[in-house]
């Protein structure tokens, strides 16, 4: 599952705040259906159930649920057979109306953790929607257990996907302990799955079958391990260069080749961080002595230089340009003389974002660490802002602080009205960009931006940190 929360939406979907015409589900309302990817599974081994709740009425049915952990409202029968995990950071209700005929869709991964003795095992699938005393339960759904498929040579290197969500404190800033997190019983990549790895330049050559299982990451990463016989070295993520999020653990960029168009088709290489190695923090575990030890006894290690790698992360940057990372100290801004009033009517592809889902993106920092080189603030409305200072300030501390969220999707109870600030952004790879904030929905602060590819985010400060000191009305 690309993302942990896929709200498929042949289904309307509000953003919780919003009101509806149609009264909550009845008891006889709705049906649920779950189809599994494969009913043939190892113990361990991740799957993925498409969960439905029908509609079977001729009137729209309102179910509420977490817009984030969706998964409280769900149970099994079963309980030797569970789902992976995520991480929530911002979580709240939402209420989601289905048409008639329509359906309430989201997709689990689900395995069994532990071994069992029957070779066959059944299960139902219950939800039970917030306020609501009626579980709503599927028909069963039967799975057979295959053996497990181990092996000497398989277990000792390999690199091993996560059975469930890695904390984004882990992945993005090094912090946190990530020793006890499952792992998938068999690895993506085995030592079986290298014809050569060169230490130097820390690549692979993979065989032609193994790639096609690299998974494709979300934004936010897919977490894996490496492992050497049987011991845990570190902990990295599988990432892809669309992404604008950072990352402090090694990283292997899946799509590097669309930046870096003389590497090998067959070769993966594992960087030191994303997007510049200067992210990685600590010593760099990818030269551990054990995986040295492991792949040389397996007879893996090359010491060739390939003439497409340089050391650095992917083409230098997301970029591939060579193009450094900005601070936020060094971010340049600027103000139009005279100022521009905007207007109040927001563009299309702000509000209606074509490729909008339901799920939060991390912290506004992360989505533009490094990505925004100027601002060309064209207004600051004199309600909020007395001097240019003040207006650098805010500006900065929204960059830069960790008590903010992003969103992909606009939020409609905000009831958008004059932005308080407007500034055009210069990145430091891709188009020019828009950032528009809203400062007077007390006690939160709000803004959209445009980004260097032309997409369109929602982000705000989280209402229980303090407001910024920018903004302190005793400095007015």
């Amino acid at each position: 599952m690309k993302s942990k929360i896929i709200l498929c939406l042949a289904l309307v979907l509000s953003g919780g705040l919003a009101a509806f015409s149609a009264s909550a589900a009845d008891t006889s309302s709705l049906r649920v259906v779950i189809i599994p990817s494969k009913t043939e599974v190892r113990v361990k081994e991740v799957f993925n159930i498409a969960l439905r709740v029908e509609n079977l009425t001729t009137t729209n049915q309102t179910v509420r649920v977490m817009n984030c952990s969706w998964g409280e409202e769900w149970k099994t029968s079963n309980t030797n057979i569970s789902w992976i995990g995520w991480v929530c950071t911002r979580n709240f209700a939402i209420s989601v109306e289905i048409p008639p005929g329509g359906a309430y869709t989201n997709e689990l991964e689900m395995l069994i953790p532990k071994p069992i003795s029957e070779k066959t095992l059944s299960f139902r699938m219950g939800f039970t929607p917030i306020d609501s005393k009626k579980t709503f339960w599927s028909d069963g759904v039967k799975l057979n257990i295959l053996p497990s498929d181990k092996g000497e040579a398989t277990n000792s290197f390999g690199i091993y996907l996560t059975a469930e969500a890695v904390d984004r404190r882990i992945t993005g800033y090094g912090q946190g302990n990530w020793s006890h997190i499952r792992l998938l019983e068999s690895p993506l990549i085995s030592a079986a799955d290298i014809n050569s790895y060169n230490i130097t330049e820390h690549s692979m050559r993979l065989r032609r079958e193994t790639l096609a299982k690299i998974p494709r990451p979300p934004v936010e990463g897919t977490p894996f391990v490496v492992v050497a016989n049987g011991e845990r070295i570190y902990l990295g993520v599988f990432v892809t260069c669309k992404s604008s999020m950072s990352f402090a653990v090694p990283t292997i960029v899946v799509d590097r080749r669309t930046l870096v168009t003389n590497q090998p088709p067959d070769i993966l290489v594992i960087e030191r961080a994303y997007p510049q190695p200067s992210f990685g923090l600590g010593p760099d575990p990818r030269g551990d002595q054990r995986v040295k030890t492991v792949l040389n006894t397996l007879h893996k290690l090359k010491g060739d230089r390939f003439p497409w790698t340089n050391g650095n992360a992917p083409g230098a940057t997301h970029s591939g340009s060579g193009v450094q990372p900005v601070k936020v100290a060094d971010i340049e801004i600027a103000f139009a003389d005279p100022p521009v009033t905007p207007p109040r009517n927001l563009p299309k592809e702000a509000q209606y974002p074509p490729d909008f889902d339901s799920k939060e993106h991390g912290t506004f920092t992360d989505i533009v660490a490094g990505r925004i080189k100027a601002l060309n603030v064209t207004w600051a409305d004199p309600k909020f802002f007395k001097t240019q200072s003040q207006t650098q300030e805010l500006l900065r501390e929204l960059l830069s602080s960790t008590n903010t969220y992003t969103y992909n999707f606009h939020i409609w109870q905000w009831a958008d009205d004059t932005p308080s600030v407007v500034a055009t952004v210069e990145h430091t790879v891709g188009n020019q960009g828009k950032w528009m904030v809203w400062c007077d929905r007390s006690p939160s602060i709000y803004w959209a931006y445009l980004d260097g590819n032309g997409k369109w985010r929602w982000g705000g400060w989280d209402y229980k940190a303090p407001r910024p000191k920018s903004l302190d009305t005793e400095r007015k």
